[in-house]
């Protein structure tokens, strides 16, 4: 067996191994969502990713009646790991060796992919948006060898798990379009026009967010929201695929080394050939227009940045910038295992049932800690109502009054009301950033719900892992 073959094997089976058997403590509001739609069977064929949604269910499903012991939103975290590891492995197996000149450099390239922050955050995620970067390492490869045929079908395999991977293959495709348009279309048109309803018109299906099943007001937050605006929120996203930025207002330490992966890059970009140049360069303008046009800074539209800085770094030649990288990365492990792996999910879960015990009515901002704890709970039986589920739903005016009829109904049956991190999530970050985007300025409804001094305020204490 060939050194790039065992170097690929223990890439792909050492993480999978170890992610599979320790405890990863942090789960995501999406990905738990995702779960108990799965679990209930209410989930249905959405156009954006065609092949998440009956993947997820089969996979939880399966895992759920073989006895896996674990939560269910635990089990599609394996799914994130076998694909994580497979995409990790498949790199260092095809594309590190063509664009590296040693054995050190291809896996040195190849930890750039897998200690990426985006990456290796949702590489454990319950979120599953990791079973598209295989097909995507496919993609590049097939870019490599110039097979327009076989960069067409493995587009077309990208694009039914994340729609936008279409993007990247036009991107890469250069003279032979004739036979990557024959592969993308036999293996995207037949599985699109099966899943298509037929309850609307098939353009209309394919375009709207989530095939028309989410709520029009939920759309008006996505898309374009003026050029700066969006360039900043995708100048962002893509910096988070290398550092995570999200915990600068308590760690300002995080500038360093974001600023060491820029410079890192900076160089291996300045020295890449003509044939790395011819994949990383398109490919990042294809990720960043969809960014700016989404207008998202969200990890998993940002963590397909990972393999282009995978084969940037297999070219560095300079000692002090490949150490400089190393740095880069152990930041991204101990980040990552720091408020992922060690997150204190009891604890935090027994703090929010505490806080809620013997309420009638539990309110939340929505799309934050306090909703996800609650919903991962047994325990709590309270009703349980987010601001930001009243805003994809309702007017601002409907909303805040259906808000103080549940209020004052809990109230008024002698029950009590908790309201949780209302007032201590930060006014520019999610979800009252998403919220205003919707009409909800958090001014309103702070007004709307100090007409009950009787409720209860309730800040979770901070986690040093979150």
């Amino acid at each position: 067996m060939s050194r790039d073959r065992i170097d690929a094997l223990l890439w792909f089976a050492i993480p999978c191994l170890v992610f599979s058997l320790i405890p990863i403590g942090f789960a995501s509001g999406d990905g738990v969502g995702h779960s108990l739609a799965f679990a209930s069977g209410r989930w249905h064929l959405n156009p954006n990713h065609l092949l998440f949604e009956p993947l997820g269910a089969w996979w939880q499903t399966t895992l759920m009646a073989l006895g896996y012991p674990r939560e269910p939103f635990d089990a599609l975290k394996l799914l994130s790991i076998l694909s994580g590891s497979l995409a990790v492995g498949l790199f260092r197996l095809l594309v590190a060796p063509r664009v590296s000149a040693s054995r050190f450099a291809a896996n040195y390239g190849t930890a750039w992919v897998a200690l990426s922050s985006a990456f290796l955050r949702l590489w454990i995620s319950d979120e599953t948006h990791m079973i598209q970067m295989p097909w995507i390492v496919l993609m590049i490869w097939a870019a490599l060898r110039r097979r327009g045929l076989l960069l067409g079908v493995m587009t077309g395999i990208a694009t039914l798990t994340f729609v936008s991977n279409v993007l990247f293959g036009l991107a890469l495709v250069r003279r032979r379009f004739i036979p990557f348009a024959v592969g993308l279309a036999i293996t995207t048109i037949p599985p699109l026009l099966l899943a298509w309803p037929r309850t609307t018109s098939f353009f209309s299906w394919l375009t709207r967010y989530g095939g028309g099943a989410v709520s029009p007001r939920a759309e008006q937050a996505y898309g374009f929201h003026g050029l700066l605006e969006s360039t900043l929120r995708a100048g962002y996203g893509a910096a988070c695929a290398m550092v995570d930025l999200t915990s600068r207002g308590t760690n300002p330490f995080v500038w360093g080394p974001m600023l060491a992966a820029a410079i890192v890059l900076l160089y291996a970009l300045r020295h890449a050939d003509r044939e790395i140049l011819g994949i990383v360069i398109p490919m990042s303008i294809a990720i960043a227009a969809f960014g700016i046009f989404w207008n998202d800074s969200d990890d998993q539209f940002w963590f397909q940045l990972a393999p282009i800085a995978g084969m940037l770094a297999a070219r560095l030649r300079s000692r002090a910038i490949v150490a400089l990288g190393a740095c880069v990365q152990l930041w991204n492990a101990g980040d990552v295992t720091l408020h992922r792996v060690f997150y204190p999910r009891a604890e935090r879960i027994a703090m929010v049932e505490q806080a809620a015990n013997g309420a009638c009515l539990v309110v939340t901002p929505g799309f934050d800690e306090a909703e996800l704890l609650l919903q991962i709970s047994h325990h709590v039986t309270a009703e349980k109502l987010s601001i930001t589920d009243l805003a994809t739903e309702l007017s601002p005016d409907t909303g805040l009054a259906l808000l103080r009829l549940h209020v004052e109904h809990c109230l008024a049956s002698g029950g009590r009301v908790v309201l949780i991190d209302l007032y201590d999530t930060p006014r520019d970050r999610n979800p009252w950033k998403f919220l205003r985007l919707l009409g909800y300025e958090r001014d309103a409804v702070e007004r709307e719900l100090s007409r009950y001094p009787a409720c209860t305020r309730v800040t979770l204490r901070p986690s040093t892992s979150f």
